[in-house]
């Protein structure tokens, strides 16, 4: 499949800026303010990391499948992700770009991350099915 270009878009008044060449069915996007970059979840399996100042794709984090959801831990270090098609959740190393997974043997239908915050701790949860 040919490249998609996602546009980059100036906050003040949303003229395009730049753009940024990712794969097909980019629809997955995480601001890591903190760190200075954008997470984009795309394609048949991929993350993008884009520095917003450069306008740039810096790493491209392969994954066995299409990410339905992933969250960055609040150390900024690892990113958990949602890959129903796999039934696992990778999880990646974004400083090394190695990953594991944590097998959902016998779930499927697993839905998008929702983050849970609190005053003494944050965790993510998601929703699965077994079939």
């Amino acid at each position: 499949m040919p490249a998609t270009a996602r546009w980059v878009l100036r906050g003040e008044d949303l003229a395009v800026v730049g753009r940024v060449e990712l794969g097909d069915d980019a629809d997955n996007v995480r601001v890591d303010a903190q760190r200075s970059r954008v997470l984009i979840g795309y394609g048949k399996g991929a993350l993008a990391v884009i520095d917003p100042a450069s306008r740039t794709k810096t790493a491209d984090l392969r994954l066995k499948g299409h990410p339905e959801g992933f969250q960055i831990d609040e150390t900024g270090t690892l990113v958990f992700v949602n890959v129903p098609d796999a039934r696992d959740i990778e999880v990646v190393d974004l400083a090394t770009e190695a990953s594991g997974s944590l097998p959902m043997e016998g779930l499927r239908s697993n839905f998008r991350w929702r983050s849970i915050r609190t005053r003494t701790a944050s965790s993510s949860s998601f929703a699965a099915r077994q079939h």
